[in-house]
């Protein structure tokens, strides 16, 4: 079930709160503003609910204090090095958001956007729409690129996110969710105690501003290495490991491994010893980040909760991060005669 519960009006945006639930106890809230997910409700193994994701209580303050919670990113997800590329011989500067660097879109990204929005169908699920034009120019990209975002929340305890995008000009593109996940309650802090599981045997690297460089490097007998469930907090602080160094901990793109190129499969699997609660990753995208909270710094955050360093796990499914400056990584690039559709679905269910 579906229903819009608030609106408003602040810094000239008009803003939309909806609530969703389902069958299972699980329920959320989203905003128009980046697509946030604001609040995401899930019954731990012995039914209690808690909100596992962190965010902030009023839309003002995601517009205030841009922290990416939730939010959907764009055009370019992850890091574009010296915010530079080019496409067909024409070179292109995008917003840099630090020296060298520019991430998640650029200064004003799909994150603090105003989408339109309605509630609809998605492959016979009422669904969450939202659409948003981003037009020829903005943040230095080419063309307008015209993105639909749509988000189901099932009675099998998946939430689904669609994304389709269309393109007036050549453009790079690379879509994904930045939502903090706490499996024990976005309250309940430092989660490094979390099992994860990727599947993934190689990884994007990257320099000194954690800017992908072009190599594709193994995760074999490096802490990178979740091919079997690993405690995250067991190899997090290994800095022999180069990427952990430069990282200060996890914040790595994984290749992921596919079966079939371009279906939806498992990619990834995160649990909490403590709530039981454990989340499924399933994408056709590429890749995936996983950030481990390292930059976290204890701001606080919905009802004065404190996010600490380390108290949340992000998994960001996408394609590789600056594809659009190396032929050699698959194609990151949206031209006027194709469609962008990428799903990603979130799995929650509980063990003992």
């Amino acid at each position: 079930m579906i229903k819009l519960i608030k609106s408003g009006v602040y810094k000239g945006k008009d803003w939309v709160v909806y609530e969703v639930t389902n069958d299972l106890g699980m329920s959320m809230t989203v905003t128009n503003i980046g697509c946030c997910i604001m609040t995401l409700n899930v019954p731990d193994k012995n039914g209690k609910i808690d909100d596992i994701v962190l965010g902030y209580d009023t839309v003002e303050e995601y517009l205030d204090k841009p922290n990416y919670f939730g939010a959907v990113i764009g055009r370019v997800g992850n890091r574009i090095k010296d915010g530079h590329f080019m496409i067909d011989g024409r070179e292109y500067d995008v917003t840099l958001t630090a020296p060298n660097v520019s991430l998640h879109g650029g200064k004003e990204g799909f994150d603090v956007r105003a989408f339109t929005h309605c509630i609809g169908k998605y492959n016979g699920y009422e669904a969450l729409i939202f659409n948003y034009t981003s037009v020829d120019g903005e943040e230095g990209y080419p063309g307008d690129l015209s993105l639909k975002v749509v988000y189901c929340l099932t009675n099998d305890g998946e939430l689904i996110l669609n994304y389709t995008a269309t393109t007036t000009d050549a453009t790079p593109i690379n879509i994904t969710n930045h939502s903090f996940f706490n499996l024990a309650g976005h309250t309940s802090g430092e989660c490094t105690d979390n099992i994860m599981w990727i599947n993934a045997d190689y990884f994007t690297d990257t320099d000194e501003d954690q800017n992908t460089n072009g190599a594709i490097l193994p995760v074999w007998n490096t802490p990178l290495d979740f091919n079997e469930p690993t405690v995250i907090g067991e190899r997090i602080d290994d800095e022999s490991c180069q990427a952990i160094k430069l990282g200060k901990g996890y914040d790595h793109n994984y290749v992921l491994k596919k079966e079939i190129p371009g279906s939806i499969e498992l990619c990834a699997q995160l649990s909490d010893p403590k709530s039981g609660r454990v989340m499924q990753v399933y994408t056709d995208q590429l890749g995936v980040q996983f950030y481990s909270g390292n930059f976290l710094t204890g701001a606080p955050g919905k009802g004065g909760a404190k996010y600490v360093k380390r108290s949340a796990m992000c998994l960001e499914t996408q394609d590789f991060p600056n594809a659009v400056n190396y032929p050699h990584f698959p194609n990151g690039i949206l031209r006027p005669d194709e469609v962008y559709d990428r799903t990603t679905i979130y799995r929650f269910t509980t063990e003992e």
